[in-house]
């Protein structure tokens, strides 16, 4: 679904995982900023992903406070692997590959 110029008026903190040495042997898990870019962000339904409800998507954790959405934005080859969204005070965890539909890429992503 490619969205029109003027859609993509959200802006969201892209966030990737990084790692760091935990002077034990062990390494800790955190986020650090990557990039600002422009979205357009909906509602979504588990249903566009996958056709399983969102319950078992999210394995079998509460889903009841969870709120699914569908990011779209520029294409961005730039992307690390794994990577979060920050939208204002709410974190959107991506739990989708990229699909991408020319210069557009969506990601489903899941509130924290």
């Amino acid at each position: 679904m490619k969205p029109s110029f003027t859609e993509l008026r959200e802006p969201l903190l892209v966030q990737k995982k990084a790692f760091e040495d935990d002077n034990f042997g062990g390494v800790i898990e955190s986020w650090e900023d990557h990039k600002q870019v422009w979205a357009k962000v909906e509602f979504a339904s588990s249903k566009d992903i996958t056709g399983r409800p969102l319950k078992e998507l999210m394995k079998g954790t509460s889903s009841l406070r969870k709120s699914l959405y569908r990011v779209i934005m520029r294409l961005d080859t730039t992307f690390p692997e794994h990577i979060r969204f920050v939208r204002g005070e709410k974190i959107l965890q991506v739990i989708s590959y990229p699909i991408v539909e020319g210069d557009y890429m969506t990601v489903f992503a899941c509130e924290l």
